[in-house]
């Protein structure tokens, strides 16, 4: 009889385990990151009588969670490169948003410029025209400037965000040190821990959002975490914390490091793998790095070509046209890690040529390497100075072998751009030189006006020279800094050059025809220089492109790279979510599935309390068939 109430106890304790294991399931549908549970029912050790062997009942042997490593891990891949392009998704936008849209691009301000120096050459006297130039070319360098200061900020903003995501995953990495510390401990009764298991696997993931991580697990039940290059994040009840440091090579940004027994390593951004680290950090030295260093070219491009032209020109007092922009220089920072005395210097040379990047400069104790960022192009040279895309780079002084200095030739270009005259007057509208033809020539010769070569005038500029026609394809000069030629010969159509001017000379002078060039006088109405700057708007001043050109490129660029980053986005949400499908159908809890289960559950609790109920009755009535 006692036989018969342990094996109607062992069914109604099994079926009371099921029965909190499915409660439990249900309890915790809604759980981030729970797995499943079932109850594992076993037969218990059975009785040998003389009529054979004789069961004993059953018992839940284990609580098992329905778990696949594998799909908890391409879960936790695919969410961090999720991860990582959501970020730069979102990064990309900002970007494009400030610089496309008419209020905050420079598009409209570019043409508002230009129509400026438009109407001034068709109104050189007007000093309404001239003021409405000098406002629309404070308009367009305060509109550089305000979108540099916007880049400026989302700089800061992806290295706070970038700090702070440090910050969350060290949380998490001394999180599952602790946890595994409390799995290993209750692995050692020989019965997993399924809901302590399942917190660790969620904290995995949320760290693998931040930074991209692998896993290993350990004979005890622990888990060691890696980062993607390989680094040990987590090793049992130990933690190794990530840093966000200054950059050695460029302090003003944040960069990431990981402590380690030989002291704390810088790990580039492309070994990460993923996370929202990646995503922020891909986006700071990617696109806004590119697009900073973008704006800066152009800034430094229209201030150097407007200058030149500018200084060839003559304002109304008939003084020489002065610089009319100011733009921000190359700067230099040598690396916190540097030993020697060098010292990096850049200078632009010819703004037409350089690149939209930053430069790497190396010396390995015999040659310096000059690498290009933007693309990764190395150039080896056994001496400075040399030129690299327009910047001629040099280092002075003793560097140390493996040396290295950052050279940013555009980066803060933008930064100070800005208006020097204030005063209309000052504006070199005029040509400094003009051409006439005499009075009493006779033929049918024609000149034109002088054209100033540039970009440093000539100290003879504007002495007079004039030509004479001696013969019928001769003529002889006067007043030249070079000399006075004579019987030069004529060509019709031809250009003449003398004191850094140039002219054309057409059409059929007779002998004694004469030609002066002469300067201009005080206030003229000569709007020659303000043609050729405005005639700036149809010259190619940026890698061959005009400077609408350019920042339509740059635009475009940007547009392009947050359309992939949108593209790569949507991919990447499309694989998680078959990812987590796939592991929800093995671990996610089915409602349906665990109605019943109760419901089955419920019917053998019953039946084992009635079998229980049976084998009380036939005890009663042994007893008192006894009595």
């Amino acid at each position: 009889m006692a036989s018969l109430f342990q094996i109607g106890t062992s069914g109604l304790t099994a079926a009371q385990n099921q029965l909190a294991t499915t409660g439990h399931n249900i309890a915790n549908v809604e759980t981030p990151g729970y797995s499943r549970q079932r109850a594992l029912q076993v037969t218990n050790t059975p009785e040998f009588s003389g009529a054979g062997w004789v069961g004993n009942g059953a018992h839940v042997n284990m609580i098992e969670r329905q778990y696949d490593e594998f799909l908890v891990a391409q879960v936790r891949d695919t969410s961090s490169r999720l991860a990582a392009s959501g970020v730069l998704d979102t990064q990309l936008s900002r970007l494009t948003g400030l610089l496309g849209e008419d209020a905050t691009g420079l598009g409209p301000t570019i043409a508002g410029m230009f129509a400026a120096l438009h109407d001034v050459a068709q109104h050189p006297t007007d000093p309404a025209s001239r003021g409405a130039l000098l406002s629309a070319a404070n308009t367009l360098a305060g509109r550089v400037r305000e979108i540099d200061g916007e880049m400026a900020r989302l700089r800061k903003d992806a290295n706070y965000a970038f700090a702070r995501s440090i910050d969350e995953a060290n949380t998490l990495i001394g999180k599952v040190a602790h946890l595994n510390d409390q799995i290993a401990l209750a692995s050692n009764a020989g019965k997993p821990p399924n809901d302590v298991l399942d917190q660790r696997d969620q904290l995995v993931r949320e760290l693998g959002q931040l930074v991209r991580v692998n896993t290993f697990t350990q004979v005890d039940g622990t888990l060691n975490v890696y980062m993607g290059n390989g680094q040990a994040l987590v090793a049992g009840a130990v933690s190794y914390r990530l840093g966000a440091t200054p950059d050695p090579r460029f302090s003003d940004d944040l960069t990431l490091s990981l402590e380690t027994a030989g002291g704390p390593i810088i790990v580039p951004y492309d070994e990460i793998g993923g996370g929202d680290v990646t995503g922020y950090l891909q986006f700071r030295d990617g696109a806004l790095t590119g697009a900073q260093n973008e704006l800066g070219r152009f800034a430094q491009a229209l201030s150097t070509a407007f200058n030149e032209q500018h200084r060839l020109g003559q304002d109304r007092t008939g003084a020489a046209g002065g610089d009319f922009f100011a733009a921000g220089m190359p700067v230099t920072y040598s690396d916190a890690r540097n030993t020697g005395t060098g010292i990096a210097t850049a200078t632009v040379v010819d703004p037409s040529l350089l690149e939209a990047s930053d430069y790497l400069v190396r010396w390995d104790g015999s040659n310096y390497s000059i690498r290009r960022m933007a693309d990764g192009l190395t150039q080896t040279f056994a001496t400075l100075p040399q030129t690299v895309d327009g910047v001629a780079i040099d280092v002075t002084g003793a560097p140390a072998t493996d040396d290295a200095f950052m050279v940013m030739p555009s980066r803060l270009g933008a930064q100070t751009l800005q208006v020097l005259i204030g005063d209309v007057d000052r504006i070199a509208v005029a040509a400094p030189v003009r051409s006439a033809a005499a009075t009493s020539n006779l033929g049918s010769g024609r000149i034109s006006a002088p054209t100033v070569n540039g970009p440093t005038p000539d100290p003879n500029l504007t002495q007079p020279v004039t030509i004479t026609f001696t013969g019928a394809g001769t003529f002889d000069v006067t007043g030249s800094g070079t000399g006075n030629p004579t019987g030069v010969a004529y060509t019709p159509g031809g250009t003449i050059s003398f004191n850094g001017w140039t002219i054309t000379l057409d059409g059929a002078p007779r002998v004694g025809d004469a030609f002066t060039i002469t300067q201009n006088a005080p206030g003229s109405a000569d709007a020659g220089n303000m043609q050729r700057l405005a005639g700036l708007q149809t010259r190619q001043l940026i890698a061959g492109e005009t400077l609408s050109g350019a920042y339509g490129s740059l635009v475009a660029s940007v547009g392009n790279a947050a359309n992939g980053a949108k593209l790569e986005h949507e991919t990447h949400q499309r694989l998680v979510d078959n990812a987590e499908q796939a592991h929800q159908e093995l671990s996610g809890v089915n409602l349906d599935e665990e109605a019943a289960n109760l419901l089955r559950f419920q019917s053998a609790y019953q039946a084992s309390a009635r079998f229980i109920a049976i084998a009380s009755t036939l005890f009663d009535e042994l007893l008192n068939a006894m009595r």
